[in-house]
């Protein structure tokens, strides 16, 4: 297998202390579990988005309607999908698409007079009401139908073996983000930032962090630091729909701007030294931002630019940065893996992050292209 080989026991000396690396991708039999049922409306939104496209399904009328494109998911404020197309009645339809477990929910969410929703061609739902709520196509979409039909099984060395090869794949794709780009800094800061912009606002902290200066930074006083990000985070549109509240922007901007500002005071040589990584993380403690964050910003960012400056030097603490990763384990499960393999993954191989990082792979490259019959956890059944 070469460097960083799942069977590796050798223990590796860091930071005056024994790092004893254990293998995330063995001893993974979960107990038996009950399945959840489709009960809920983002069962309801993952089965529409792995819909095939050329589905025929029925409206409230009986009427066929064919989906021709299932639409774009927005995680943003509106629709559910947006720019779906369907032929209905002779004619191709385009427009937004809006998903509900009842029909009626279309009323109870104040749907009817906002503006954001007017371009909606499509609704679908679990269940039907009496009578129509709106003029806009309805359509019953029932459960079960887009299911992963992975069987309980016990998992085999060879299918967790895939999975390991998929989470190096995603490993070397994160340092290679790094050995494109001369000036490490336009990588490093802007890609921490979007760490914190999960629940859709990833893409506003990755723009934010490429419009500072971080090199100017270095020489500034943090008043005067703080001032220019803040005038800067300003100008981007926030999203809210679906952020958590410890999540939302504005309670972020002050603990962010602290931070990087620190950490932006530290040397290269500083900053990507493993005997320096217990600084690191007091620095990331005082935005109390916790440990699911600090394992994520590690393993997206900071352990992958760790191991591509040990490459450039070509030193030897390229191993252990790559250790310290397939160590890496998240306080929670993610919950969309958790109850697609909780039937063949126990919940705490459901918190290793590299086995995340392997099923999030395999989800890009087969779920959601709905390549089911070509799944690599089936192979070996």
């Amino acid at each position: 297998m070469g460097k960083g080989c799942p069977r590796c026991r050798a223990p590796t000396k860091i930071r005056g202390r024994n790092l004893i690396y254990t293998n995330p991708f063995r001893n993974s039999i979960p107990p038996r579990i009950a399945e959840s049922d489709l009960g809920n409306e983002n069962n309801l939104i993952r089965q529409w988005r792995q819909l095939k496209p050329g589905t025929v399904l029925k409206d409230r009328n009986g009427h066929s309607i064919l989906i021709i494109f299932r639409g774009r998911s927005n995680p943003h404020e509106g629709p559910d999908f947006l720019n779906g197309v369907i032929f209905c009645e002779g004619r191709i339809i385009q427009g937004d698409i809006e998903l509900h477990v009842k029909e009626n929910d279309w009323k109870s969410h104040g749907h009817l007079f906002d503006h954001r929703y007017r371009n909606v061609m499509l609704h679908v739902v679990r269940q039907l009401s009496v009578e129509p709520v709106t003029d806009i196509i309805t359509l019953i979409l029932q459960g079960n139908s887009s299911k992963c039909e992975l069987p309980g099984i016990s998992l085999t060395e060879t299918t967790m073996q895939h999975i390991f090869r998929m989470s190096i794949h995603r490993w070397d794709r994160k340092i290679a983000l790094f050995r494109r780009n001369e000036n490490w800094r336009n990588i490093y800061y802007p890609e921490s930032l979007a760490s914190l912009g999960t629940d859709g606002n990833k893409q506003q902290w990755r723009r934010l962090g490429r419009q500072l200066d971080w090199d100017y930074a270095q020489d500034r006083q943090i008043e005067e630091w703080v001032k220019n990000f803040l005038s800067k985070a300003c100008t981007f549109h926030w999203h809210k729909r679906g952020v958590r509240p410890v999540r939302h922007p504005n309670l972020l901007f002050n603990k962010a701007v602290s931070w990087l500002y620190d950490l932006n005071q530290l040397t290269q040589k500083e900053l990507f030294d493993l005997n320096q990584l217990s600084r690191v993380e007091k620095l990331f403690q005082r935005t109390e931002l916790g440990q699911g964050t600090w394992v994520e910003w590690c393993g997206n960012v900071h352990f992958p630019a760790g191991a591509m400056y040990s490459l450039s030097r070509k030193d030897e603490q390229y191993e252990d940065w790559l250790k310290l990763w397939l160590e890496l384990r998240l306080p929670y499960s993610c919950g969309r893996f958790q109850k697609q393999f909780q039937k063949i993954l126990s919940p705490k191989t459901l918190r290793s992050f590299p086995v995340l990082q392997g099923l999030i792979e395999m989800e890009n490259h087969f779920c959601n292209h709905l390549l089911c019959q070509f799944c690599l956890l089936k192979r070996d059944i």
